[in-house]
């Protein structure tokens, strides 16, 4: 382990020692769910009835109600120039959205024009880096819209994949002053062994070096490799809270793709013993500071 890992994992000790276990925060922000109209989705299967139907924010508000979760950061589930309008659309009146993640082409011309008619709505804070395949950073439109992103203080977010793995390092060392927020636990997995991919554990050290990347502990119910045993996130969670260390971690459902809402809350609260202190920094304190929420006069 790294010194800078070692110190971390001191952090989140002493956060974990001087907190109270026995209550939730209040105000949570969930930053990851999918806000959608089922029609011009191409990832959705026919078949699928629970997703195949409109999830909006009101009903976002309804399976959240047992939790401590009180605003979402609705992210961007189609590609379309429409689904992004749609979304911008919808959050605009919806007090439990917080912000919204648009998902669109890095490399194409036409984006930057785009993106500065989104600024124009409060509620948009950047833009979710999911191109199918691989996205060249040395292409000058993909560079000359990323500088957008940070000089307007917004967001890229990412997953790590074969795709992206050699790359978000040196994004995040080219801009400095970009928030990076890495999807899904860094897109660990668990083999048969209980052990992620052999790429996986460095990567998320080397990451956690950066100090403008973020991780999101999301998406647990996807990580697993069709083994679903909730015994076994330590072998994620362990190292991804060890690299960011308590102020760079944040919570996402992925609902409603993630279907069982109050158990992936629930399940997170285990993982950090029901850690006040703690919980309060990655529900509430994290979140806002990484997408620059003001949601004091909500």
């Amino acid at each position: 382990m790294k010194s800078g890992g070692m110190l971390k994992t001191v952090l989140i000790l002493a956060v974990l020692c001087s907190s109270a276990l026995a209550e939730n925060p209040s105000g949570g922000i969930d930053t990851h769910i999918h806000l959608y109209e089922p029609a011009g989705l191409d990832w959705l299967k026919p078949d699928n009835t629970r997703l195949n139907q409109p999830h909006h924010a009101e009903r976002f508000k309804a399976v959240s109600a047992g939790t401590p979760i009180t605003w979402a950061v609705a992210v961007e589930a189609g590609t379309s120039l429409e689904h992004n309008e749609w979304m911008l659309e919808h959050a605009a009146d919806k007090p439990v959205v917080a912000a919204v993640i648009g998902n669109l082409d890095l490399a194409d011309p036409e984006t930057g024009d785009i993106l500065e008619r989104f600024a124009q709505n409060p509620k948009f804070r950047g833009l979710r880096n999911r191109a199918r395949g691989k996205v060249d950073f040395s292409d000058e439109t993909v560079r000359k819209n990323i500088r957008w992103l940070e000089g307007r203080k917004m967001v890229l977010e990412t997953g790590l994949d074969l795709h992206t793995r050699t790359d978000i390092v040196s994004i995040a060392q080219r801009y400095p002053d970009l928030t990076i927020i890495i999807n899904h636990m860094a897109g660990g997995r668990l083999d048969t062994e209980k052990q992620p991919q052999g790429w996986w554990g460095p990567l998320v050290e080397e990451l956690g070096e950066c100090p403008n990347v973020y991780c999101k502990l999301s998406m647990f119910d996807a990580v697993f490799q069709h083994n679903y045993s909730p015994d076994r996130l330590d072998a994620l969670f362990n190292p991804i809270m060890d690299a960011f260390g308590p102020d760079r971690l944040l919570f996402g459902s992925n609902w409603p793709i993630s279907p069982d809402y109050e158990g992936m809350y629930n399940l997170f609260a285990q993982q950090l013993s029901s850690n006040t202190a703690l919980m309060t920094r990655i529900l509430v304190e994290n979140p806002q500071k990484a997408y620059r929420l003001d949601l004091a006069g909500e």
